[in-house]
C-alpha cells in the first residue's frame, strides 16, 4: 500500500510541474524582455571583457574603478588605481589621469606626473607633492623611479616626495 502510495505522489509531483501537459519553458523562451539600454557583455554591443571593463585601455581612467592599465589591458592591481578627478577617486589613492600622468586623488590634477618607469625623470621627485600615508608612499615611489621613495614632511614645503 505505501508503495501505491508513493507512485501516486510522484505521479502528482510530475503532473503538478508541467504546464498543459508540456515541460516548462526553457530560460530563453521565458519572454523575459532584454532591459532598455542593456550592455550585452557577451559581445555584439561592445567592447569589454568578463568582468564588464573594457578590454583595451590607454590608461587608468578606461578601465573599470581601481583596476590600472598595463600594455593595453585592464588588469586588476594590487595598489587600486583610479582615474583622477572621477567621482570614484576616492580620498589620496593613487589615480591616473586621461593624457597617462600619475598623482592622487586629493592633489590637484597639475600636481600629476610621468612616472620614472614611464619615461618621466626623477628630477621633480623632491618637489613632488604627495598626500602621507601608503598611496603617497606608492607615488613617490612612481615619481622617483626607487623603492626607498617616501612622503615626508617638511617645514615650509608641506609634503612632498623624498628619494
Amino acid at each position: 500500500m505505501r508503495r501505491l502510495l508513493l507512485g501516486f505522489a510522484v505521479a502528482a509531483v510530475i503532473a503538478a510541474s508541467c504546464y498543459d501537459g508540456l515541460a516548462p519553458p526553457a530560460p530563453t523562451d521565458a519572454g523575459v524582455p532584454d532591459l532598455p539600454g542593456g550592455v550585452d557583455l557577451a559581445g555584439g554591443d561592445g567592447n569589454f571583457n568578463a568582468d564588464g571593463g573594457p578590454s583595451s585601455c590607454a590608461t587608468a581612467c578606461d578601465c573599470n574603478p581601481g583596476e590600472r592599465c598595463e600594455q593595453g589591458t585592464c588588469k586588476a592591481a594590487n595598489v587600486a588605481v583610479y582615474c583622477c578627478g572621477s567621482a570614484t577617486c576616492p580620498g589620496s589613492s593613487v589615480c591616473q589621469q586621461p593624457n597617462g600622468k600619475v598623482g592622487q586623488c586629493d592633489l590637484n590634477p597639475d600636481a600629476g606626473f610621468t612616472p620614472v618607469t614611464d619615461g618621466g625623470t626623477a628630477s621633480g621627485c623632491a618637489t613632488q607633492p604627495c598626500s602621507k600615508g601608503a598611496n603617497g608612499k606608492v607615488a613617490c615611489v612612481l615619481a622617483c623611479g626607487t623603492l626607498t621613495a617616501d612622503c615626508v614632511v617638511t617645514a615650509g614645503t608641506g609634503e612632498h616626495c623624498m628619494p
